[in-house]
């Protein structure tokens, strides 16, 4: 799976919020392996997910607009879900199968 560079444009778009985010999941184990201090070979192949997992503190102070970020940046955005407001899907390319972020809905916007 080569989807470091759709990784490189989703960190880059949330730049402005680095201070208040953190990236979880699969995509840890794989930026871990890039770091050169991290261990040369830990005797297992690295999680893939085709998803990149964001987190925010629930009392966050986010400034700005995370949606409109990623719009500018290339992402599409789809919403998904039962729940209403539904949890929004943003996506480079139009490969169905490709790299997406997920966020709550309108991407916790900041207010």
């Amino acid at each position: 799976m080569n989807d470091l560079e759709p990784f490189v444009a989703l960190a880059t778009a949330l730049k402005p919020w680095r201070a208040q985010l953190v990236f979880v999941g699969g995509w840890v184990h794989r930026l871990h392996r890039l770091d050169r201090r991290a261990l040369s070979n830990p005797g297992f192949a690295p999680i893939f997910t085709r998803d990149a997992d964001v987190a925010f503190g629930d009392r966050a102070k986010l400034e700005g607009d995370i949606c409109e970020a990623l719009l500018a940046a290339g992402f599409s955005e789809k919403f998904y879900g039962e729940d209403r407001p539904p949890v929004t899907q943003y996506s480079l390319g139009n490969d169905h199968d490709g790299f997406y972020a997920e966020f709550p809905p309108r991407c916790g916007a900041a207010g």
